[in-house]
């Protein structure tokens, strides 16, 4: 960043939908930078504008955070990987990937694995020369 740059944030508080068009402007004469120009449409409703003043994106971040409240964590639960697979050929398999996943240093908190309803449609039967998958009717 150098000594002229600075950051400013726009916080537009309307409930209604709004739209907003972004333009670049090559209008300008060539010794400066192109312009940005905005349109705001909101259909109804009253509008609150906050204008977030940096000079820097971590300022403004702050100042926003401070009008709306910041953002809550994601539960544990949400944030680490979750292993699917269809194919596991036994338990000792499912064993080996998980402690695969310890041996990498890979979070991992959950590890599902075929069901009745998955084993049932992946059985496969002869249909006119083709295989096609059988699917349960309940």
């Amino acid at each position: 960043m150098n000594e002229t740059t600075r950051y400013i944030g726009l916080f537009w508080l309307n409930s209604a939908e709004t739209w907003v068009d972004v333009k670049k402007s090559s209008s300008l004469p060539s010794k400066t930078s192109p312009q940005v120009e905005t349109h705001w449409i909101s259909e109804a409703g009253i509008m609150d504008i906050f204008i977030l003043l940096g000079p820097s994106p971590s300022d403004v971040s702050r100042q926003y955070s401070h009008l709306t409240g910041s953002t809550p964590l994601p539960p544990h639960f949400s944030i680490a990987y979750h292993q699917c697979r269809w194919n596991y050929n036994d338990q000792e398999d499912v064993r080996d990937v998980a402690n695969n996943f310890d041996f990498y240093d890979i979070p991992m908190v959950r590890s599902l694995t075929e069901n009745e309803e998955l084993i049932d449609i992946k059985r496969k039967t002869s249909f006119l020369g083709r295989n096609v998958a059988r699917h349960r009717t309940h």
